[in-house]
């Protein structure tokens, strides 16, 4: 899935990355040759230094730190023609989500692939949805990137190529929804 996102590209950044469980999961695929996750967390992101150099993938994944909500961060540099993911990322910053978009565009990846919690896409006749739309609300979680990433896209900001809705989610309730997308034009 990821994969057919992210082009001819064969390195990943992901934003969020914790202690690296997608990352760990996409170096089985011998395409992905650098795998990089950015956290904010310390502990996650010594656990994921760990587990890479236990398993002996410390020379294809790698970690970092990174502060999203704040655009001085230096590690916003390395976004810069990266392709990135986010996962169930910033469905943690629900009152950042404008400025975190903001940084990342001004960042200039080349592409961008956010699969994230929403209720853009839900069904409100079927009862699943209506429980997935309750508890992503109860929860705080973000609930305008998509409507922002559209606006932007309508703007010419961005150029969205992919909105689709994931049948699968790490928890029974809270599917996921994928945009892809890329900067267009100037960042500002």
């Amino acid at each position: 899935m990821i994969a057919r996102h992210a082009g001819e590209e064969t390195s990943l950044l992901e934003l969020g990355a914790g202690f690296g469980y997608n990352l760990f999961s996409l170096s089985i695929d011998r395409r992905w040759t650098r795998l990089r996750g950015l956290d904010i967390a310390p502990n996650g992101i010594e656990a994921g230094r760990q587990i890479a150099g236990h398993f002996g993938l410390g020379d294809r994944i790698s970690f970092g730190r990174i502060d999203l909500t704040d655009p001085a961060d230096p590690a916003f540099q390395e976004l810069k023609g990266a392709t990135i993911l986010t996962y169930f990322c910033i469905e943690q910053i629900p009152h950042a989500v404008e400025a975190v978009v903001d940084h990342i565009l001004k960042a200039r990846p080349a592409r961008v692939i956010n699969i994230e919690p929403a209720v853009d896409m839900l069904d409100l006749s079927d009862p699943r949805d209506i429980a997935s739309r309750i508890y992503i609300r109860s929860m705080d979680y973000q609930t305008r990137l998509w409507t922002l990433l559209d606006e932007l896209d309508r703007a010419g900001r961005i150029r969205v190529s992919a909105r689709e809705r994931m049948n699968f989610a790490p928890t029974l309730h809270n599917d996921g929804l994928l945009y892809a997308w890329a900067p267009l034009g100037d960042s500002d």
